[in-house]
């Protein structure tokens, strides 16, 4: 009984200092007071140790004695305080050495938990030509949409930029869609190394407007509540699929948003209600955009791609997946596990339920591969499509949009548009999951399963490269035309 009162003791004791210590993290200026470096050091191993026990192949486009390389100098670093912004961006550098899209940090994350009380300025950018330009819709009341943005709270839109790209994902060799993803990282990073204390506080923009004029303009900061709502209404008006019909230029466009739907049979309805309504019509062209999808389930890019595939090859994919205490099995509690193998009982009959037992009865440690096929004489889908087709992509296409870029252009389905999405022709990371460094309390992400598209598991590193290299123009940004878009309806 001693014995039990005097682990409780220990127990509580060490959570009570754990808890001291990251109420000094909180407390402290993100960008100037330096903090005890061994408990950066204590989160950048623990990291490495997660990394290479739950990735299966963390080391494909960098070996694992220059990251290890990396890591010595950064335990070398934080032998002195530091900052908290050292410490996430001297990682983020680290963790980006992988090239791995599925691999990082969660900005927002980091905002939510040390800065959640703050005013925060929300904001929305395009590069185009190197420069910067206000997206933000009218109801932020921001800057007018297209004004050119040269300097925000006095800290120049380049300078926000290079700094982003240290945050930014890769998939390879993708440097161009490294460099669109880091645009989205502008609004997060700039209320990370900034405070903005006061509720509704006013924030200088320098800006310039289509007439070339150089103008300052202060624009409102908003609070948590502020913000949530404004989460919210973004939400409810961002539709996981949707089409038009162009009757006039026999165009069917049909725009995946994500390959995560909110309601798996709303996502497949939406699906076959378009492809019905083509069936219906005089439509001669179908453009599936892709652009800022960034990923989800493989299920869907399946459901989608079978409505558009008339290639006479198989296609297979193979996933590689690596047992550990961060798989998705080892976050099943108890109770939750009993009934996984109670529904298995009376699962067993199918491939997918076998593979997946196979792989939750496996050691930590053990690597599983699992490889389907996708036969071209499955199940014809009713009003299958076999008309001229074109795909939509950019940087921010990941992930699952990676899978359906690279059989759309293995099988010459039809002509790829836009710009390189973020992955190769062979395949990408996935499946990531999240762990919390137990000083810092940041969340980071690792992959847990590798795919492949090629059957002979190869591994490039090139991203996927448009047919038709298209990019919006500052006039086509100004005017909300799209280029991709007009470029199709010119076919005949």
């Amino acid at each position: 009984m001693k014995c039990i009162f005097h682990i409780i003791f220990l127990f509580s004791v060490s959570i009570s200092w754990t808890q001291i210590r990251f109420s000094e993290l909180e407390e402290a200026d993100f960008l100037l007071d330096p903090l005890d470096g061994e408990l950066f050091q204590n989160d950048i191993t623990q990291i490495r140790k997660t990394i290479i026990a739950a990735h299966p192949d963390p080391f494909i486009y960098r070996t694992k004695g220059a990251w290890d390389s990396t890591y010595v100098d950064l335990l070398r670093y934080f032998k002195k305080p530091r900052t908290l912004f050292d410490f996430i961006s001297k990682t983020a550098s680290w963790l980006g050495e992988l090239k791995d899209s599925h691999v990082g940090m969660d900005l927002d994350q980091i905002l939510d938990l040390y800065k959640y009380d703050n005013s925060w300025l929300i904001f929305k950018t395009a590069r185009l030509d190197g420069k910067f330009y206000a997206a933000s819709e009218a109801d932020l009341q921001f800057i007018p949409f297209g004004n050119e943005l040269l300097e925000i709270n006095s800290m120049k839109m380049d300078s926000l930029f290079n700094l982003a790209m240290i945050f930014s994902l890769e998939e390879g060799a993708s440097f161009e869609a490294r460099q669109k993803y880091a645009v989205t990282l502008m609004g997060p990073l700039l209320n990370l190394v900034n405070t903005f204390d006061t509720e509704g506080e006013k924030v200088l923009v320098k800006h310039c407007n289509q007439l070339g004029d150089t103008l300052y303009s202060f624009v409102k900061t908003y609070t948590s509540k502020e913000r949530k709502k404004d989460e919210w209404k973004t939400y409810q008006k961002t539709m996981d699929v949707e089409f038009t019909m162009d009757s006039i230029n026999r165009l069917g466009v049909l725009k995946i948003n994500t390959f995560l739907p909110r309601s798996k049979r709303a996502f497949e309805q939406k699906i076959d209600a378009f492809f019905d309504s083509v069936a219906n019509s005089n439509i001669s062209n179908v453009l599936l955009d892709i652009r800022w999808n960034r990923g989800g389930y493989f299920e869907q890019v399946e459901y989608l791609f079978n409505y558009i595939d008339t290639a006479k090859n198989t296609r297979t994919k193979t996933y590689i997946s690596k047992r550990s205490e961060h798989d998705n099995f080892s976050n099943l509690t108890w109770l939750s596990k009993l009934f996984y193998v109670t529904y298995y009982k009376t699962q067993k009959t199918t491939d997918k339920a076998r593979n997946n037992y196979t792989f939750f009865k496996l050691p930590f440690g053990a690597l599983d591969t699992i490889i389907e096929s996708n036969q071209f004489d499955q199940p014809i889908r009713k009003n299958k499509y076999r008309g001229a087709c074109f795909l939509a992509m950019n940087g921010v296409s990941i992930s699952a949009s990676v899978d359906f870029a690279s059989w759309f252009k293995e099988t010459k389905r039809g002509l790829i548009l836009g710009e390189q999405c973020m992955g190769p022709l062979t395949g990408t990371c996935g499946n990531p999951v999240l762990f919390e460094l137990k000083n810092t309390r940041i969340s980071v992400a690792t992959s847990t399963m590798r795919s492949y598209t090629h059957p002979g598991l190869q591994v490039a590193s090139d991203p996927i490269y448009p047919d038709i290299p298209i990019k919006y123009s500052v006039t086509d940004f100004r005017r909300k035309n799209d280029p991709i878009l007009e470029y199709v309806k010119t076919l005949k």
